[in-house]
């Protein structure tokens, strides 16, 4: 049998330009979608929290003064408690610029429509609270999560902080040096510093438990925001406070002989770790 290379030819042909056509589609369409990617890429916003860092809180309230000897040190009683709750609350508020958390965006494109959440999260408190303090009346510290913020009961007067915070547009870092500042206000510091405080009253001095007072705790921060692509992006990051004492020698010039007495200082370490990101829909 003769093959006819003219025939076979033509009856392959529509199928030669059909698979031809569809390869030029494939490769095409590849093509568009990898543009579409680095597009997205070239316009997607990244947000990085920097650390804040630690800050110290010193006592020097006559209340807190102790005995002049120095094996002896006697613990206020619970009608010294408000004043010096409110002394301690005032100290923690007087460093209030140290609260403040600072975003940054590292991505290539800017976040939109920035929305911060805070999480707060009471569990480490209340189980240092119950294994230090017990039932004890000295507790004044509470919160209550509400559509306007966070509302926190503390010293006996309530105080509204305001969540979440927002802002309008965050441009990429090498565009613009300024900062998404979001304040944390002293309640988030001074919530387990007072805890702290109190786990001291109730205890008193003991220099073999000053390690065990220390107080973690993690809460966490949702951060959402958009790219100028309308994508919605949701970041988590986790808060950590680690809140400890020790007890700092001083001498005090007195009248007749200088006195030796110590105070309580506080240290509150405050980082940030980013937990994820995820895209979520608009």
């Amino acid at each position: 049998m003769k093959l006819n290379v003219r025939t076979l030819l033509n009856e392959s042909l529509p199928f030669l330009l059909a698979l031809m056509t569809f390869m030029t589609i494939l490769v095409s369409s590849r093509t568009l979608a990898e543009m579409q990617r680095q597009r997205e890429d070239a316009n997607r916003p990244e947000l990085y929290a920097k650390d804040i860092g630690w800050f110290r809180i010193e006592m020097d309230s006559t209340g807190w003064v102790t005995a002049p000897e120095m094996d002896s040190i006697p613990w206020m009683d619970a009608s010294h408690h408000s004043a010096l709750c409110g002394d301690l609350f005032n100290r923690v508020r007087a460093q209030s610029d140290e609260f403040i958390l600072e975003f940054v965006n590292v991505g290539r494109g800017p976040a939109i429509d920035i929305r911060v959440e805070l999480e707060w999260s009471n569990s480490a408190i209340e189980d240092h609270w119950i294994t230090f303090v017990g039932d004890s009346s000295f507790h004044q510290v509470g919160l209550e999560e509400g559509a306007d913020g966070i509302l926190w009961n503390v010293c006996g007067g309530e105080y509204l902080s305001a969540w979440p915070q927002e802002s309008g547009y965050l441009l990429p870092a090498d565009l613009n040096l300024e900062a998404f500042e979001v304040d944390l206000e002293s309640f988030v510091a001074f919530v387990p510093l007072s805890v702290l405080h109190q786990t001291l009253m109730v205890n008193g001095y003991d220099e073999d438990r000053l390690e065990a007072y220390s107080l973690q705790s993690t809460h966490r921060l949702n951060v959402d925001y958009r790219s100028i692509d309308q994508a919605v992006f949701r970041q988590e990051f986790d808060l950590k406070l680690v809140t400890s004492f020790e007890w700092q020698s001083m001498i005090k010039a007195g009248s007749d002989s200088p006195m030796k007495y110590k105070r309580p200082m506080f240290t509150v370490d405050i980082s940030i770790e980013p937990v994820g990101k995820e895209e979520v829909e608009g």
